[in-house]
């Protein structure tokens, strides 16, 4: 759902945006590539000071928007990682992994693998926002989490806010789009005045004091023998 103004000032009207179906305004039209859904997270330390805040981006996985991701804290001694993965409407039968059974929100929760230790991100090699790095760090608990609920352990606690929905759009504006049909079109009628326009190929050749006709009708087009007599009448 958005709010559109066709120019600035203008009064905003309430649009929809769905997969195949995109906004259009004047020559430019906005599509809905994907969606899903961040966490909002809050993460302190161990003397309770706000260290962390804010939207976490995830990444779907399937259908049902199963996301993952990492979230990290690097303004912390130790710093504090997390392995992250939400499920809207979570389905979790015993003994098996944890998945979403439906992409709107139902019933979301949020698992957390906590790591402390060194994130590696001062060391000049870039990171995925998306993957932790363990190699120099030690986990330190798993948790599942609902909304409002807290995870404390030994260096701060994690408590999960809520979620905000996210969208991809790409926006396109085709000018030239008009033209490029019209000359497509011109080019289709000129293949099909090329394929039923009859072809011929004439052969003229002096023979001493003979003057011989040859013609070859491609694709076996009627009325070359008639042709043929009128040149030779034309000739002669």
């Amino acid at each position: 759902y958005v709010s559109v103004e066709d120019k600035p000032g203008a009064t905003p009207v309430k649009k929809i945006i769905k997969v195949n179906s995109p906004l259009n305004f004047g020559s430019t039209a906005v599509y809905l590539q994907a969606n899903g859904y961040s966490p909002l997270v809050t993460v302190r330390n161990a003397t309770g000071a706000i260290v962390f805040q804010g939207a976490v981006p995830l990444l779907p996985q399937d259908g049902n928007l199963t996301s993952i991701g990492a979230i990290k804290v690097p303004d912390t001694s130790p710093q504090i990682g997390f392995v992250a993965s939400f499920f809207p409407t979570v389905e979790q039968a015993k003994g098996k992994p944890a998945r979403s059974s439906y992409p709107e929100a139902l019933d979301p929760r949020l698992f957390i693998a906590t790591y402390v230790g060194n994130l590696q991100v001062d060391n000049g090699i870039p990171q995925s926002v998306y993957k932790l790095n363990t190699e120099k760090m030690v986990q330190v608990g798993l948790k599942s989490l609902k909304v409002g609920e807290t995870y404390k352990f030994k260096d701060g606690s994690l408590t999960f806010e809520g979620y905000v929905p996210w969208v991809n759009l790409n926006i396109v504006r085709d000018p030239g789009k008009l033209v490029a049909l019209l000359g497509g079109i011109l080019a289709i009628l000129g293949l099909l005045l090329s394929l039923f326009t009859r072809h011929r190929r004439i052969w003229l050749r002096e023979k001493g004091s003979k003057l011989e006709i040859a013609g070859l009708a491609k694709n076996a087009a009627p009325g070359l023998e008639a042709e043929i007599k009128e040149i030779v009448k034309e000739l002669s």
